[in-house]
């Protein structure tokens, strides 16, 4: 996975001269797509497994909570959520089969519930819907979701594109206790044909909420994708040697095969949900 911290991370090799392996590899590889060939597809290499099963389970998660937030959200608008000037934001929690998005407001200096509404299935169930004037308390995970967001975002560099989302995870150990929270901070369009593939970023949070941990940039610049180009989806990474959270999200949110060139390992990625895959490049087929 990637290293820590929002900087520029050095690698050991020539960055030109991998790059230019890479760039020669898609050069085939979008000509073969072109010609609409069927790719071979590889199984994952045991040495990236590890590193490629979490970064789907991850991106899973970021996937289901950012859709889950969104479709309430539209649904929320259209009963004039936005026109009350208390709202802060919202997090998405996980209550039994449903997620629960929990818009947070000022009631009289303190955070609290307004409304709450349940996705289930990636549909709002519109029998759901709460709305509490006075305010509702946070429940305590609630609560530390909601800090954790705060704070990530306090941290958060300029995002690409037109804003940019949070989606909170927290972490448990195995005997289910918190450890502490994943902050996902996703930047984002509007424009239906572009793909957003730069300024998402990753920030952990002490359990606490107090100190950031850590954080994580997937990318060095603000690289977009056009789907509506004819051609393979095509980008490069150069901060890790296998697909990270962001690739398994933005898959699934535009429902696209990616394919992800790994400058630190020349490997072609297939990227098509939460399926990974190896292509073999053109010399080696």
């Amino acid at each position: 996975m990637a290293k820590e911290g929002f900087a520029v991370r050095q690698f050991v090799k020539s960055i030109t001269q991998v790059t230019a392996l890479i760039l020669c590899s898609l050069v085939g590889f979008a000509a073969a797509a072109s010609e609409h060939e069927s790719f071979e597809r590889l199984e994952v290499p045991a040495q990236y497994r590890n590193a490629v099963g979490s970064a789907v389970s991850l991106g899973f998660i970021v996937f289901q909570k950012d859709f889950a937030a969104a479709t309430a959200t539209d649904e929320m608008a259209t009963r004039g959520l936005f026109e009350d000037k208390r709202l802060r934001g919202w997090v998405t929690d996980r209550v039994g089969e449903v997620w629960r998005v929990v818009y947070i407001g000022d009631v009289s200096g303190k955070m609290q519930a307004l409304y709450t509404i349940d996705v289930k299935e990636g549909k709002v169930d519109p029998q759901t819907y709460q709305s509490f004037e006075s305010g509702k308390a946070l429940s305590k995970m609630q609560q530390g979701m909601w800090n954790a967001r705060q704070l990530a975002l306090s941290s958060a560099p300029a995002p690409c594109g037109e804003g940019m989302n949070s989606v909170v995870l927290p972490m448990n150990a195995g005997d289910g206790t918190l450890q502490g929270y994943f902050v996902y901070l996703l930047s984002a369009t509007t424009d239906p044909n572009i793909i957003q593939m730069g300024g998402h970023h990753r920030v952990q949070i002490a359990r606490d909420t107090e100190r950031i941990l850590g954080s994580v940039s997937f990318t060095n610049t603000c690289i977009t994708l056009d789907k509506s180009q004819n051609g393979p989806l095509l980008v490069t990474h150069s901060l890790a040697p296998t697909p990270e959270e962001p690739h398994i999200f933005l898959s699934l949110l535009h429902d696209r095969e990616l394919f992800v060139a790994t400058v630190e390992n020349d490997l072609i990625w297939s990227v098509a949900g939460l399926d990974l895959a190896i292509i073999p490049r053109q010399k080696d087929q």
